[in-house]
């Protein structure tokens, strides 16, 4: 008996041991990390976040440029093309539907419901001419679960976040879907030619290409809202007949383009682990060049997201230059159009080109170049975090090992004040659902995601290089890095033992 005690904390200790080793870099990963300095991130960033580049928006020459530049780099230091037929770049096929909006129709039973002032056209719309009868959803708190809606057009009132109707109604089998607008009917129409105006370009309705073009939506003003909700149920938050039937006829035509992901892999060297992956990611898009208005028209996203974006370049010049050898792969991944609604992301975690189940933990990094100093009373740098500081993000959402380890290495290495609060599923930011790493976690893969803060030049014009600190950039870039290459050199991959949201 004494025995069996004996044994049972002796393999207790060997444990622990192995998870305190599992948090210690090697001497090669913290002599490359060295090399991860300012200077270079600087050199990089001045090109991402040029004029030049004139905000690559997706799709757009400037984000191709971006792609090119970081190709280039990737092949020069023996980079294994991640993104299919052996090349850096996973092509995502992009449509766009150019709406005719005068000459599509809507009507409530026999009432022909006025364009323009009566109903716009959804920019995520498919062509198509529907009639059927009319289910209304109030989304409200609660998710909306699914119900069979086959040969119905769905009505939906109010919206949540991370809810999508139009997916919501497709995937139940809706043949449309008509929104209904709230606030009043002069807001509405205002509202409209403002979106006119901002979506007249190249971009207007531009989205990943699925193959399902055939899917009229449209929203209702809220006058027209009133005559179709007279008499209808007040609290169902389920989809419930309305005991009318609309038509819906949206014409126009589809154009294509193409956008791209950029991926590498660094190969590992364990005979098994190496078909294993740790992945890193950043957006290199932003979202362009603003129409209209005075002075700086180009949106250059130094901050947003050229930071992760030069991280992710450094991280991989230190790999390459120091030849460091670790376990497990490294599959690093730029993802394009984070800004429209995280489609590269999307498409890469649906078609990934490594096994999807192989890939161990997601780091991702969406701004980390600015700090808030001292003596800053700007009310919009109120949760700008400092210069040794950084939120870390879903960490510990879906595995408790995960934010250990992260925890562990940064405690061990160069302290970073990490803060947490934005884990709180009551804040309201919600900011764990709107970078990429959330389409990673959607997949059972644990994540962690650094990210400076809300500030003054968030999606403005003025997030330039001139205002970025490469000193915290540095030091974030190295600690992912290190942290990466814990994982990638650790004797098992994290445990999942939290649900996925």
């Amino acid at each position: 008996m004494k025995l069996t005690k004996s044994l049972l904390c002796l393999a207790l200790f060997l444990s622990l041991c192995s998870v305190a080793l599992a948090q210690k870099p090697t001497k090669p990963a913290l002599k490359a990390a060295e090399t991860i300095t300012s200077g270079n991130l600087r050199e990089f960033l001045s090109f991402i976040a040029s004029d030049a580049l004139q905000g690559r928006d997706t799709p757009s020459p400037g984000l191709d440029s971006a792609a090119e530049f970081m190709g280039f780099f990737l092949r020069r230091w023996g980079f294994e093309p991640g993104g299919g037929d052996q090349t850096f770049y996973q092509k995502i096929p992009l449509t766009r539907t150019i709406l005719d909006d005068e000459k599509s129709t809507l009507k409530l039973g026999d009432q022909v419901i006025a364009p323009g002032t009566g109903f716009a056209l959804i920019s995520e719309s498919g062509l198509g001419e529907v009639s059927a009868e009319a289910l209304m959803l109030r989304v409200s708190t609660a998710k909306p679960v699914d119900t069979d809606l086959t040969g119905k057009i769905l009505v939906v009132i109010g919206q949540r976040r991370e809810f999508d109707p139009i997916a919501y109604a497709r995937r139940n089998g809706a043949v449309g879907l008509v929104r209904l607008a709230t606030g009043t009917q002069d807001s509405w129409l205002q509202f409209q030619q403002q979106i006119i105006a901002r979506f007249r370009g190249f971009s207007r309705g531009m989205r990943p290409d699925t193959g399902e073009r055939k899917f009229p939506a449209a929203e209702l003003s809220p006058d027209a809202a009133a005559k179709l909700l007279e008499g209808a149920p007040t609290t169902q938050d389920t989809p419930t007949p309305l005991g009318k039937s609309l038509s819906l006829s949206v014409l126009g035509q589809v154009e294509t383009a193409k956008t791209q992901n950029v991926v590498a892999i660094w190969p590992g060297t364990d005979p098994t682990l190496k078909a294993e992956y740790v992945a890193l990611g950043a957006h290199y898009d932003h979202v362009g060049v603003r129409t209209g208005g005075t002075g700086d028209q180009i949106f250059n996203g130094a901050d947003d997201d050229g930071s992760g974006t030069v991280s992710l370049l450094a991280m991989c010049e230190a790999l390459a230059r120091n030849k460091v050898k670790l376990k497990r792969s490294l599959i690093f991944v730029w993802h394009c159009g984070e800004e429209k609604g995280l489609w590269g992301s999307e498409f890469f975690t649906n078609k990934p080109t490594v096994p999807i189940d192989k890939i161990i933990a997601q780091l991702n990094i969406d701004m980390v170049g600015r700090s808030k100093q001292a003596g800053d009373a700007n009310p919009r740098n109120a949760n700008l975090s400092g210069p040794n500081g950084i939120y870390v993000i879903g960490s510990r959402k879906l595995s408790t090992q995960l934010g250990d380890l992260v925890d562990g290495v940064n405690g061990s290495f160069l302290k970073i004040e990490f803060d947490y609060r934005y884990d709180d599923p009551s804040d309201p930011n919600r900011f764990y659902f709107r970078s990429d790493h959330y389409n990673y976690a959607r997949k059972g893969i644990p994540i962690a995601f650094w990210f400076d803060g809300v500030h003054e030049d968030y999606h403005r014009a003025s997030d330039e290089v001139s205002k970025i600190d490469f000193i915290k950039i540095e030091k974030i870039a190295r600690t992912v890095f290190i942290t990466a290459s814990v994982l990638a050199d650790a004797p098992t991959r994290p445990k999942v033992d939290k649900p996925i949201e």
